[in-house]
């Protein structure tokens, strides 16, 4: 797959990134602890091993992302995040988990 935009490793906890257009984005490794991605687009986005710990994924389309989340949302890496309407990578949508 051909990234438009990669963001490998950085530390974005914290980050406002509401309606960011993540497309296609490759965030592998990168934290996004506690990070607002409310209405974010991230289909086909490469996530790899991330950390999601409280972060706010509500309506967020992760359609044919690529993570790497052993056990999915039940993984400790995000733990206590927001995924509220979410499409998740295989298409299906999370009406809220918390």
């Amino acid at each position: 797959m051909e990234f438009l935009v990669r963001i490998q490793a950085a530390i974005l906890t914290g980050a406002n990134l509401t309606e960011a257009d993540l497309n296609k984005a490759s965030l592998a490794e990168s934290s996004l602890h506690e990070a607002n991605l409310t209405n974010a687009k991230m289909s086909e986005t490469s996530i790899g091993s991330p950390c999601l710990t409280g972060a706010n994924l509500t309506n967020v389309d992760l359609s044919s992302a690529w993570i790497d989340l052993p056990d999915g949302i039940d993984n400790p890496r995000v733990a206590g995040a927001i995924f509220c309407n979410t499409i998740m990578p295989d298409g299906t949508k999370i009406k809220s988990f918390f």
